[in-house]
């Protein structure tokens, strides 16, 4: 690899191309390099002569790519020649938010052995912690943590470490925070807490930390509907997050600001694995929501007959008016579903 590097830049210099232009257009080579964590390939440009932090057109460095593939010995090499750690990209992150982002303890604890600052944030108030939090590795949170600083800094949208680490789904990451006391009801400029980003991304690992944390679940969002976070997991989440939300004392029958329970909701977006697990945790199929229609209402309008088995299946009653309505639109296969289905005595 070596003889290769220095024989391109003999036959450049052959060219009549002078030396420094030669070392130069090597720099991308080793920024290749730098990502494929050839350190051999990488030590031979070097020695030829290729400019350590020269930057590709988007301003990474072979330092930043090695940070960002998690290349620990391409970064001891690079680190050895002088490689400068606070060179950003365009985008502003620099070689140690990389290493955070994709988790690398070993890289973030080289880089800052080597002089990264690890207080710096990112353009958009991102603390190093947040960037760590977010690649739901624990170990290179801890590593973070031991920097010491606000656990409970926030970015500019007025969320903090914790949130990231909701939404990695990573419990381990959840449970790290915790114990450096991070806060475990806090509100982002959204309204949103934890729980609430957890539950909706359908991380359960991370929801079953938060609520060992102590996380409350019927917490409200005062700007988005009222919802809860079993609300935020009947849009978007799993059977298995609304479960343990349940299991923790979440309310099955709060409404929203538009008198919707998370069984309306679920059926609304069609979550099936949610209205399963409501119906099965006893959820009041027969109630209706704000606009007059209960959950099995919805579901026949939708056309999801699959959702009026499973609430058929949890005592939802047909009225006669929907047996009518289906009947109207010729619905053979609706109707069969609805066919041994008991009448609603009263609305």
């Amino acid at each position: 690899m070596k003889a290769r590097a220095a024989a391109l830049l003999t036959a450049a210099l052959c060219a009549g191309v002078p030396a420094a232009h030669a070392a130069a257009a090597a720099g991308p080579d080793l920024i290749k390099a730098a990502i494929k964590g050839d350190v051999a390939q990488a030590r031979a440009l070097l020695a030829g002569g290729a400019p350590v932090n020269a930057p590709d057109k988007d301003g990474k460095t072979a330092l930043w790519e090695a940070a960002r593939h998690d290349k620990a010995d391409v970064v001891v090499l690079l680190l050895e020649h002088e490689a400068r750690l606070d060179l950003a990209d365009k985008s502003g992150d620099t070689p140690l938010f990389q290493a955070a982002r994709k988790g690398s303890a070993r890289v973030i604890d080289l880089l800052l052995r080597a002089g990264a600052l690890g207080g710096a944030r990112s353009r958009a108030g991102e603390t190093l912690l947040m960037a760590a939090a977010g690649s739901g590795k624990a170990e290179a949170v801890q590593r973070v943590l031991e920097l010491g600083g606000d656990v409970d800094a926030e970015d500019a949208g007025g969320e903090t470490a914790l949130f990231e680490a909701a939404r990695s789904g990573s419990g381990a990451t959840v449970a790290a925070l915790v114990e450096a006391h991070a806060r475990v009801d806090f509100f982002s400029a959204r309204n949103l807490t934890p729980l609430m980003v957890a539950a909706q991304g359908s991380a359960d690992d991370a929801v079953r930390a938060l609520l060992a944390a102590g996380a409350q679940p019927d917490l409200r969002n005062e700007r988005e509907r009222n919802w809860t976070a079993l609300m935020y997991a009947a849009k978007t989440g799993t059977g298995a997050v609304a479960d343990t939300l349940a299991a923790a004392g979440a309310c099955l029958e709060a409404e929203d600001a538009f008198r919707e329970t998370p069984l309306h909701i679920a059926v609304r977006f069609g979550n099936a694995s949610v209205v399963h697990t409501l119906v099965t945790r006893g959820a009041v199929v027969n109630r209706p929501g704000g606009d007059g229609r209960t959950p099995l209402e919805m579901a026949v309008e939708g056309s999801d007959r699959d959702l009026v088995a499973s609430l058929l299946e949890g005592g939802a009653c047909v009225s006669r008016e929907v047996r009518e309505r289906v009947a109207a639109k010729k619905d053979e296969k609706m109707a069969a579903v609805l066919s041994g289905a008991r009448p609603c005595r009263h609305r």
